[in-house]
């Protein structure tokens, strides 16, 4: 599972990282952040955040819909919580 350096400036965008990313002067690069940079993709955190960045933006409707459910009583987590954990470990294991 490589990732692509478009899915690495994704990633880095989220997180806040400078938008030139490793396209950066060479008196500016970390050697350790580079050499974790182009390993990345031979970690299962690397796995981990290419999944995380292919995840679609947040949903402000459906979140704002949950909270008034929560407020109200209406909405019962713990059905909901173990279908989306056991949708995120599956979904882990396959592209393991």
């Amino acid at each position: 599972m490589d990732m692509s350096e478009n899915e690495i400036k994704k990633i880095g965008q989220r997180y806040g990282l400078p938008a030139g990313g490793l396209n950066r002067q060479a008196e500016e690069v970390d050697p350790d952040q580079e050499r974790f940079l182009e390993n990345m993709n031979a970690t299962p955190i690397g796995s981990l955040l290419k999944i995380i960045a292919s995840l679609p933006e947040v949903r402000y409707e459906k979140v704002a819909s949950i909270r008034r459910e929560l407020d109200d009583g209406r909405y019962n987590i713990g059905d909901s919580l173990d279908e989306a954990i056991d949708r995120v470990l599956e979904e882990l294991i396959a592209d393991g």
